[in-house]
């Protein structure tokens, strides 16, 4: 009977520290659209994060989707809303009992930065460089990547972040919080040993 308690306590730790790294590892993490019927495109950016007012270097993998074979000669373009900052407005709407109510309401403000060439450097692979033009200390980009080529057209999204900070602040914090969050998943589920 104890080696069952055990084992389900092992159980338990592991679903919790699996749970705990997909939290840590979320802003990583980053929804790519459905491929198409003609290309499979992959974007590879050069970092997982930016920095504001920095140039952007992202690769695009194109391989034809029944060959495997990479697409050379495509006209591959990338479309970029960069993230300005927000507004948020105060509303107050009356409730029916005769007193206030605040909402709130916030509004992104967005750059588009439309058609952007990118350039062929080998076999199916493209690279496209721009810079993150912004004021706000943080946010992120949605990169929108068209490939044409013999009258077939396809686009893929991806999702990139910028943020200004220190990397090293950053390295430790994350590190820190990852060791604090193991020490308590260690005495919760472990209970404190004498």
């Amino acid at each position: 009977m104890k080696g069952m308690n055990k084992k389900s306590k092992g159980m338990r730790n592991l679903i919790i520290a699996i749970f705990t790294l997909l939290i840590i590892m979320s802003p990583m993490i980053t929804a790519i659209e459905p491929q198409g019927k003609y290309f499979d495109i992959t974007i590879i950016p050069e970092k997982e994060v930016f920095s504001p007012n920095e140039f952007m270097e992202v690769n695009i993998i194109v391989r034809d989707k029944t060959t495997n074979k990479p697409v050379m000669g495509a006209e591959v373009t990338g479309n970029i809303s960069i993230y300005q900052g927000s507004i948020i407005e105060k509303l107050k709407i009356p409730a029916k009992e005769g007193r206030g109510i605040y909402l709130m309401e916030q509004k992104l403000i967005t750059m588009e930065v439309g058609s952007i060439p990118a350039v062929e450097r080998e076999d199916g692979i493209y690279t496209l460089k721009e810079k993150i033009d912004t004021k706000a200390r943080w946010g992120g980009l949605t990169l929108r990547v068209t490939v044409a080529k013999d009258g077939h057209q396809e686009t893929v999204t991806r999702g990139i972040s910028f943020m200004s900070f220190n990397v090293w602040f950053y390295a430790l914090g994350v590190t820190s919080l990852s060791i604090v969050i193991g020490l308590g998943i260690g005495f919760i589920s472990g209970g404190f040993h004498r």
